[in-house]
């Protein structure tokens, strides 16, 4: 049967293991996944017939199941009443509360069972009773936040009482002798006056996880039964927190840690059982009433004597808890139940093909991406019906040692192993042992534990499969090394292979041959990847794959933010090196090393998915080499920043894997603050013309004229190259020929150019460099920070800005960052700005008090600007009161930074009178900044 034919589940009824699943013809059509997973429903399991305790789930397998009961919870909720059948609903309690409890989410999720409860009844009295899933639930909460409370405080009281070996019988119908009863209830009400000087005197001190309980009961009863007295609510609260937590200690005190389960013989459990109901009684303040409890009415004084104190107490408890948080985290025991979550796995299974006929697809859908995640019950319990104890002890051992997840393991006769310093094995030195595949490999073991074989998935040739032979083929270098066992599970382990293997190569596509017969291979081409939640292209898997292969390993963070990136926003696309970490406490350092970016590259070879790289500030000369493999065949990186980065002398071979890479769509490169040579310059201006670059990038690059001559020489020959939308030259040391070229031939060449970016650039007074902007239509940004300006008649740089700003009709940024320029001068340039909406920065620009009392005039009335930055510039307390005064008389600019202007002397009651005169209305102001 192929793993899309489903017509025996799709019938109206389908057996399996004594179980019937319905068709309830809510969906009449299913998805191949979806197909896929109701035949879990229909596969046989050795449930009952080996110790559950002893399954092996890893980490990968719980972080599933942690998610899929968070996602029941919050998407799915209508899945958990099909779980909770009456034979199993205290292990499915434990399981799926250790699950949101891991997580700290165990208080929102009992607060959902127990309104579901108190939404079902119809009074008080039918609330919380033995059965009820609420019930089963609460129990394991208190069970998680009470049991080091009660192990405490209890222990004493309960030791001295197994160790009495007291009869506190009193039925007459079970005791006739009058005298024998009457001492038995002087112990009856000895034992419990004890018990209950023990509650009195620690219920102050309970765990906060049950006064949470406490405050959400009171809560939900006043809002569900509001006609209800005060005083009544309060009894129902404490008589839920006595029957849920404290009897359920005090009758099952094996699961609290107080003793052991031979402690409790059938006279302590009637013992226990006696004090149970008088503590039930005590709570609900009702007393002894109707037929068969006739007997218990001897206990009468004890509880006019402790009805009230009882009740005065839980009334303080809920009082106090009121004031308790819901977030309040809660430090108890995290430690969760494989053998209830073999039970919960095993129940999702059964009931997969009856949750997927009543559930829209979507919900479905993700549904089954779960269960492909966590896999078949079956498979977990194979391993441990094949195997004696000792041999899953050892499989265990190894297995932990190495940090490794058991996705299959099985036995196999190993009867030839050949290659590298292996000798060919005849058979009758045939290895008993076993194969185990984890997710990066399949490991072959002997029947001692020793490794015989093992074959990484990067490095698997071919696996052949012949009737109950299997052959595992692998590259060596030059050489192969082959190994060939005989195995009754070969369709398994082939199947677990592909489940395990497929994340770890690009789009899912297993990189080895599989030889099998054509009916086995039909269902092999079907099997899904156990990784079903992938991000960014699957990068993870490939990531997690090369780190196994070249024996690094992964980093957490680089880990953490794949697994959770938001793919609808555009930074998801953009793998940034800096914003991950080393994990490593003893580093100087927290950023990733080159080591760390070795597997990171060869995992972007093939990744379809990030179009954006950027790595600063490091060392590249251990990761070299992958990150020249990586550029060499990637096909959709659009952006490469590597500023500050050490590569030795390799820039050029680096720029020369580009040029060899024809299908590249390299748009933006950014080389900033490295030290390049000339050769790889020339080979940048290459990239320009042959993945038309629209964003270069080389700031601090060009120290020297003869770089900046190379640069320049080769961007003169590509006349018809008219992609470059933005350039960074600052920082250039430019010859005469560089600036004539900037000046006459950057419109020519490049007449899209939006964005420059000059910083820095000493440009000589006579030179017009500047000009260029007259046949600059379509620029941005424009960048000349650090620049020197003087109203001299030969400084050509200041009056090519006062004469051909206005061309400039697109403007949105001028940078005029750490410049020295006279009033005059800015004011001309700010004047003459034929847009609207720019914004202004000149920070830490050189400015006289002077200086500012002229250029503030032009603000007046001004229309073109929307922006001001004129932070930390020195204009002093009355530069500001000038330039705020004008500001007052301006409508447009919505945005101004005044920060780092104000001195400890001056005139400051002017510059208060100003501001407050400024956000007093009248003006576009919306943002106002002042610091320092």
């Amino acid at each position: 049967m192929s793993s899309n034919d489903c017509s025996s589940i799709d019938s109206d009824t389908s057996e399996n293991s004594g179980n019937n699943f319905y068709d309830y013809n809510l969906k009449t059509e299913y998805t191949p996944l979806e197909q896929y997973v109701m035949k879990f429903s229909l596969q046989d399991t050795l449930s009952g017939k080996v110790d559950e305790r002893d399954i092996i789930y890893s980490k990968r397998e719980m972080d599933v199941m942690i998610n899929f009961i968070d996602f029941v919870v919050t998407e799915a909720h209508d899945i958990l009443p099909l779980l909770f059948e009456e034979d199993k609903q205290e292990t499915i309690a434990i399981a799926t509360f250790d699950l949101q409890y891991y997580i700290h989410k165990g208080v929102w999720f009992l607060m959902d069972f127990l309104r579901d409860e108190f939404k079902a009844a119809q009074s008080e009295l039918e609330l919380f009773q033995e059965s009820a899933t609420a019930s089963y639930v609460a129990r394991c909460f208190f069970l998680k936040v009470g049991k080091t409370f009660i192990k405490r405080y209890f222990t004493k009281f309960f030791t001295n009482f197994f160790n009495e070996k007291l009869d506190l019988e009193i039925d007459d119908y079970k005791i006739t002798d009058e005298k024998v009863i009457e001492k038995n209830l002087q112990n009856l009400t000895k034992k419990t006056n004890e018990l209950l000087q023990v509650i009195y005197s620690t219920m102050d001190q309970l765990p906060n996880g049950v006064k949470l309980v406490a405050k959400m009961h009171s809560e939900l009863i006043k809002e569900y039964f509001p006609q209800l007295s005060q005083y009544s609510r309060f009894v129902s609260t404490g008589l839920f927190i006595m029957n849920q937590f404290y009897i359920q200690a005090f009758m099952y005190p094996e699961k609290y840690g107080i003793c052991t389960a031979e402690t409790l013989t059938l006279k302590n459990k009637r013992n226990l059982a006696l004090i149970a109901k008088i503590l039930q009684t005590l709570a609900s303040g009702n007393g002894f009433k109707g037929k068969g409890s006739e007997y218990m009415k001897r206990v009468d004084a004890l509880l006019k004597s402790n009805t009230r104190p009882l009740h005065d107490k839980f009334v303080s408890l809920i009082i106090n808890s009121s004031s308790l948080p819901y977030t309040f985290l809660l430090d108890d025991s995290l430690t969760i139940s494989n053998e209830a979550v073999s039970v919960l796995h095993m129940e999702l299974c059964h009931k997969s093909a009856e949750i997927i006929r009543m559930f829209p697809t979507d919900i479905s859908e993700k549904f089954c991406r779960f269960m492909v995640a966590i896999g078949e019950h079956k498979d977990k319990l194979d391993f441990l019906f094949d195997f004696t104890s000792d041999q899953q002890k050892m499989i265990k051992t190894f297995l932990e040692e190495r940090n490794l997840e058991g996705v299959y393991i099985a036995k196999i006769d190993v009867s030839e192993h050949e290659g590298v310093d292996k000798k060919k094995k005849k058979k009758e030195q045939t290895i008993n042992g076993f194969v185990i595949v984890s997710l990066h490999n399949v490991w072959i073991l002997t029947g001692t534990g020793e490794v015989e074989a093992t074959f990484h998935c990067l490095a698997l040739t071919k696996v052949q499969m012949n009737e109950d032979n299997i052959t595992f083929e692998c590259a060596r270098g030059d050489k192969t090394e082959k190994l060939t066992g005989s195995t009754a599970r070969c369709h398994e382990i082939i199947t677990s292979m592909i489940r395990a293997f497929k994340s770890s190569f690009p789009d899912e596509k297993i990189m080895f041959e599989i030889e099998a017969p054509q009916s086995h291979m039909n269902i092999f081409t079907n099997v899904y990847s156990l990784r079903t939640f992938t991000k960014c292209g699957g990068f993870t898997g490939v990531y997690e794959a090369q780190c196994s292969f070249r024996e690094y390993p992964y980093n957490q963070s680089v880990r953490w933010a794949i697994e959770n990136a938001k793919e609808e926003d555009k930074e998801s696309k953009h793998m940034k090196v800096s914003r991950f970490y080393n994990g490593d406490l003893t580093a100087k350092e927290d950023n990733l090393t080159a080591i760390d970016l070795i597997p990171i590259f060869f995992a972007l070879k093939s990744n379809m998915w990030f179009t954006d790289v950027s790595v600063e500030d490091m060392s590249l000369l251990k990761c070299f080499d992958g990150l020249v493999e990586y550029v060499k065949v990637n096909k959709v990186l659009k952006s490469l920043r590597l500023r500050n980065v050490d590569v030795g002398k390799g820039w050029d071979v680096l720029f020369e894997a580009y040029n060899e890479n024809p299908k590249h769509p390299l748009r933006k490169l950014d080389v900033s603050d490295n030290i390049i040579d000339e050769k790889a310059i020339v080979l940048i201006s290459t990239l320009v013309s042959k993945y038309h670059l629209q964003s270069l990038f080389l700031s601090n690059v060009l120290t020297n004229e003869k770089l900046s001559g190379a640069l320049i020489g080769k961007l003169k020959l590509l006349e018809d190259k008219k992609n470059l939308k933005t350039i960074d030259l600052s920082g250039a040391k430019l010859p005469a020929a560089g600036i004539e070229f900037i000046a006459s031939q950057f419109p020519l060449n490049f007449p899209d150019l939006e964005k420059i970016y000059l910083r820095d650039i000493t440009v000589p007074k006579t030179s017009s460099m500047l000009r260029f902007l007259q046949n600059m239509p379509l620029l941005k940004v424009l960048d000349l920070s650090g620049m020197k300006m003087s109203l001299k008649v030969i400084d050509k740089t200041s009056q090519d800005l006062q004469e051909y700003i206005h061309c400039c009709k697109k403007l949105e940024i001028l940078e005029f960052n750490r410049v020295v320029m006279p009033g005059d001068v800015l004011k001309n340039i700010i004047k003459d700005i034929d847009c609207s909406q720019v914004s202004i920065n000149l920070r830490q620009a050189d400015f006289q008090v002077e200086s500012v009392k002229v250029f503030s005039t032009v603000f007046i009335g001004l229309e073109s600007v929307k922006l001001l930055d004129i932070s930390d510039s020195g204009i002093g307390e009355e530069g500001l009161v000038y330039l705020l005064e004008s500001l007052c008389q301006n409508t447009i600019l919505e945005s101004i930074n005044l920060s780092k202007n104000l001195f400890s002397v001056g005139n400051k009651e002017r510059v208060v009178k100003a501001l407050v005169k400024l956000i007093s209305g009248g003006t576009g102001l919306k943002t106002l900044k002042i610091a320092g």
